[in-house]
């Protein structure tokens, strides 16, 4: 059967496999290299102007959950787009073991 891309963003692609049995297939293919990068882009956000966007330093950035990090998060039960379940995202970008996903110090 064909596989028709549905998205591509950083490291990640998403697509639709039809099935014969009229079923689909949502497939996620991730991309090592664009990984490393937006993570190494992380770290230089981290290490410039402590997180803020602007020089005005009105809005900061604290952190960028790349796409499949989102989704292993989603399979281990944490929804990042549920407001409910900040207090669990927030202890995940607070701990060393994610600690590139920040870009801003401090804590959570």
């Amino acid at each position: 059967m064909s596989e028709f891309l549905l998205n591509r963003r950083p490291g990640m692609d998403v697509s639709y496999i039809p099935q014969h049995d009229g079923t689909f297939v949502i497939k996620h293919s991730t991309d090592g290299d664009a990984l490393r990068f937006t993570l190494d882009q992380n770290k230089a956000l981290a290490n410039h102007d402590d997180g803020y966007v602007s020089s005005a330093r009105e809005m900061r950035r604290v952190a960028y959950i790349p796409d499949p990090v989102i989704l292993m998060w989603r399979q281990e039960g944490i929804d990042v787009f549920d407001p409910e379940h900040s207090d669990a995202v927030n202890k995940k970008l607070n701990s060393s073991e994610w600690r590139h996903l920040r870009t801003a110090p401090g804590s959570l």
